[in-house]
C-alpha cells in the first residue's frame, strides 16, 4: 500500500478531478493521491480544494497560477517523498478493479501506450513512430527520474524527450487499456489549450 502515490494535475477542472478520485477510491481503495492544482480562478481552486477534502489521504498543492501539465508533473516528481509515482490525467477515470495489481514495478516507465512523431502528435505504428507512454497514466521510477537529464516539461506531449531517450527500456502492457475510461483531453476542450 505504501510504495507509491498518485498524482494528477488540473486547471479549473473540479469536476474531472472529483470524477478521477471517486473512481479510483471506488476500483483501488484509499491510496495516497496529490493534486496539483493549476486552477487560476479563486472560484476553481476552491471548488478543487472541496473536492480533494472531501476524500481521505488526498494532499492538494495550489499553486494559483497555471503550472501546466508539464511543469506539473514534474514538481510532482521532484517533491516525491516516494519511489513510485503513478501519473494520471485528470480527466480520466478507472473503469474496473485490477489496475494498481497489475503494475510491475520493474521498469522505469509503464504505462498507456500510443504512438507520436518527435512532436508528440497522434501518428499510425511505423519505423519512424516514438512508442509512447501517455501521461493520462504513467507509472514513473520517481528515483530514476529525478536523476535522469530529462524532465517533464511540455503541455501535450510533456514527455516525450524521455520518451525517445528511453524508447529501448519501455514496457508497454496493452491490457492498461483495458482499465480505463479515457476523457479525452478535457481541459482543451473546455479552454482551447493542453495543460
Amino acid at each position: 500500500m505504501g510504495r507509491f502515490e498518485i498524482i494528477s494535475v488540473c486547471y479549473n477542472t473540479p469536476d474531472l478531478v472529483d470524477t478521477m478520485i471517486k473512481s479510483i477510491r471506488e476500483y483501488e481503495g484509499t491510496y495516497p493521491i496529490r493534486i496539483i492544482d493549476g486552477s487560476d480562478k479563486i472560484h476553481f481552486q476552491k471548488q478543487v480544494k472541496e473536492v480533494c477534502d472531501s476524500y481521505e489521504n488526498v494532499k492538494l498543492n495550489p499553486f494559483g497560477w497555471n503550472i501546466h501539465h508539464g511543469r506539473g508533473l514534474n514538481f510532482g516528481l521532484l517533491s516525491s517523498v516516494y519511489e513510485w509515482v503513478l501519473c494520471f490525467d485528470s480527466d480520466s477515470s478507472l473503469s474496473g478493479h485490477g489496475l494498481f495489481k497489475a503494475l510491475t514495478f520493474q521498469h522505469d516507465y509503464e504505462g498507456f501506450p500510443c504512438y507520436v512523431n518527435t512532436m508528440g502528435i497522434d501518428v499510425p505504428k511505423s519505423d519512424n513512430a516514438v512508442l509512447y507512454l501517455h501521461p493520462m497514466f504513467l507509472l514513473v521510477n520517481a528515483i530514476h527520474y529525478r536523476s535522469s537529464d530529462y524532465k517533464f516539461v511540455h503541455h501535450g506531449a510533456p514527455c516525450i524527450e524521455i520518451m525517445i531517450s528511453e524508447k529501448d527500456k519501455q514496457i508497454i502492457p496493452e491490457e492498461y487499456k483495458q482499465y480505463f475510461n479515457r476523457g479525452g483531453r478535457g481541459t482543451v476542450s473546455r479552454f482551447g489549450y493542453n495543460l
